[in-house]
């Protein structure tokens, strides 16, 4: 791994001018004006940071690389997509983490414009808002292409610059993201988690860097994906043998709602019966009330009848009248 960096000039650093006092402890010489980095101690200390990275990776968690100097950006683009992580190339937005909220609104704008010019869905515009909405679609891309699909805040940040990314490292200090990064000499090491001396401004030593990392993101993502895979296949077994249950409860209560079908079908044949009898009951009970009445007015008592005759003679019998009287009175004196 020694000869590696050493080959890639991971080993160079800035001029003496330049030092910043806080890196002398990692410079083991100085050659032509320039400072020496110890790669023994640059070894140690970036293995330690890919011990880091291997064990967030495999529970899950996600680093965002950021490099936006010119020298790293289609590095950082190419290892990015490579290792599928999010990544920053272009410009760092301030905000970016303290401010995830509106970032995310921006990212589902760009997603929203993407689709739009994908399905060609542009008629009733005319030229002039084609063209606005496709420099819209461009400038979001440069700022946001690369964590456009970075939902969450990130577990981690792998930072190429200290010094032109301190916007980045100080957002992820407020939010208690750990933050890995690569210290040349003339950088402060202050706010980092893990410290990686070495060059920072050599295309070769930023490709070492990225393509370490990704080899070692690549492989913890395929160890998670395992495990994600044997999860799965686990819970399988027990779906099924809840589906396998359900089913022969769900025949044991068809055959249950069958033999509960043939009782309610004998039970509805006693109702019928039943209501049958009830009613011929019914029909017995007033064919008998219309008879008796007329059984009462054959067999009245005598005591009625002597009263209805009473009434017929009174209506018959009237008082004798005055001429009557007196025709009887005179009659009875001429005799």
């Amino acid at each position: 791994m020694i000869e590696d960096m050493f080959s890639c000039g991971v080993h160079f650093g800035h001029k003496a001018s330049f030092k910043n006092p806080k890196m002398l402890p990692y410079v083991i010489a100085e050659r032509s004006g320039l400072q020496i980095i110890n790669l023994e101690k640059t070894k140690k200390m970036f293995e330690d940071s890919l011990v880091f990275v291997d064990q967030l990776v495999r529970s899950g968690g996600r680093v965002v690389v950021v490099g936006t100097k010119q020298v790293a950006q289609e590095v950082v683009a190419k290892y990015g997509t490579e290792m599928k992580m999010p990544y920053v190339d272009q410009r760092w937005l301030g905000g970016m983490l303290t401010n995830f909220k509106t970032v995310r609104g921006r990212v589902s704008r760009l997603e929203y414009l993407n689709k739009k010019f994908e399905e060609n869905d542009l008629n009733g515009l005319t030229k002039k808002e084609r063209l606005i909405l496709r420099r819209e679609r461009a400038k979001l891309a440069v700022s946001l292409g690369g964590v456009q699909d970075l939902n969450t805040l990130p577990e981690a940040l792998f930072v190429i610059d200290v010094i032109q990314e301190r916007i980045a490292i100080q957002e992820a200090n407020k939010l208690g993201i750990p933050v890995i990064g690569v210290v040349d000499t003339n950088c402060s090491p202050e706010g980092l988690d893990y410290v990686i001396p070495g060059n920072d401004d050599s295309l070769s030593a930023i490709e070492y860097y990225l393509s370490c990392l990704s080899s070692v993101v690549s492989t913890a993502r395929s160890h998670y994906e395992a495990e994600q895979a044997k999860v799965e296949k686990s819970s399988m077994p027990k779906i099924r043998k809840k589906t396998v249950a359900t089913e022969s409860a769900t025949s044991e209560e068809v055959k249950e709602g069958g033999d509960q079908s043939d009782e309610s079908k004998e039970a509805g044949q006693t109702k019928k019966r039943v209501v049958k009898k009830r009613a011929e009951k019914s029909q017995e009970d007033t064919s008998s009330e219309q008879e008796s009445p007329k059984k009462t007015v054959k067999a009245a008592p005598a005591k009625k009848a002597a009263a209805e005759k009473k009434t017929v003679a009174k209506k018959v019998v009237k008082k004798p009248t005055k001429a009557a009287s007196k025709s009887s009175k005179k009659s009875e004196s001429g005799e």
